[in-house]
């Protein structure tokens, strides 16, 4: 005949690990968790808020660029008997709508010949106060024949 050896049932219903088995997590492992998650969609929220001023600042400087150049054509640096007054232009509107185009055009104090060009584009609506000034030296010969 065939031994069979019996097994208390004491024996078999103990679990394989130890006595400090658990599932699931505590309350404060989850508070941890989420506030690890918060950091972090706070951090990438500041990142996208940044990126997305940026983009708006480079977008406008873009433009004023543009009506810059539409007006450099324009109004060009062309001048007769009198750069000065020659190339100087008040304030036109008429290049682009909500943008003004302006153009000083000044003696430099130090230099004889030399002519400072200072022009300037402004948003006047919905541009937020944006300006983009542009200075260019100019060497104009004729004045140091004098």
């Amino acid at each position: 005949m065939s031994a069979v050896k019996h097994v208390p049932p004491s024996a078999a219903a103990q679990p394989s690990v130890g006595p400090s088995r658990r599932e699931g997590m505590t309350l404060v492992e989850v508070l941890i968790a989420v506030f690890i998650l918060g950091l972090s969609v706070a951090g990438l929220l500041t990142a996208i808020s940044q990126c997305a001023s940026a983009f708006s600042i480079a977008r406008r400087t873009q433009r004023l660029h543009a009506v810059l150049d539409r007006a450099e054509i324009v109004h060009p640096l062309l001048w007769g008997d009198d750069p000065v007054s020659d190339l100087s232009v008040e304030s036109d509107g008429g290049i682009e709508d909500g943008y003004t185009f302006s153009r000083e055009c000044e003696e430099d104090e130090d230099e004889d010949g030399l002519l400072v060009v200072t022009s300037t584009v402004r948003a006047v609506e919905g541009g937020h106060g944006s300006v983009l000034r542009v200075v260019r030296y100019i060497y104009y010969a004729e004045s140091r024949k004098k």
